[in-house]
């Protein structure tokens, strides 16, 4: 899996990750999940694939974030 442009690679399999998509105010708030972990059935490492909004006082081994910016834009 890349993202459209092709510039980052590897973005199913190794944890499911948090995004920016508020799907409920809460509380707790609820944001949306996508990608699938090590652990995930073959249907969860697809790039498409979206979780259900989990709340975001979940903690689980298998679920993280990646830190993604433009450089010279949204980075230093």
């Amino acid at each position: 899996c890349t993202t459209p442009t092709t510039t980052i690679y590897d973005l199913s399999g190794n944890l499911k990750e948090w995004t920016d998509d508020l799907r409920d105010p809460g509380p707790p708030a609820a944001y949306g999940v996508r990608g699938g972990a090590f652990d995930n059935n073959s249907l969860g490492l697809q790039c498409g694939f979206t979780f259900t909004a989990l709340p975001e006082t979940l903690i689980e081994s298998n679920l993280g974030f990646r830190c993604c910016c433009t450089v010279g834009v949204d980075c230093p």
